[in-house]
């Protein structure tokens, strides 16, 4: 992987040693959370013709089309 090829991992090791990881687990809680609130959102909205777990998995399905594909095309996917 170049991304291997191009980073000092002797320097990413150091600067994970060095993180402050108080914040990690309330800022997963509430990016969870978000991610349910916006399930629910899309329940609503397909009227609730899908269940909490397909809508669940679509949704994050669409957002990591969109990480990988150009121009947002993983609302395609979705």
């Amino acid at each position: 992987m170049i991304v291997f090829a191009v980073v000092d991992l002797e320097a990413l090791v150091d600067s994970l040693a060095l993180a402050d990881y108080r914040y990690f687990f309330p800022a997963l809680l509430i990016f969870l959370a978000g991610l349910g609130v916006r399930t629910f959102a899309w329940r609503t909205l397909l009227q609730e013709a899908a269940g909490p777990k397909k809508t669940f998995f679509a949704l994050n399905e669409g957002y990591l089309l969109n990480n990988l594909l150009p121009f947002r095309l993983g609302e395609f996917g979705r």
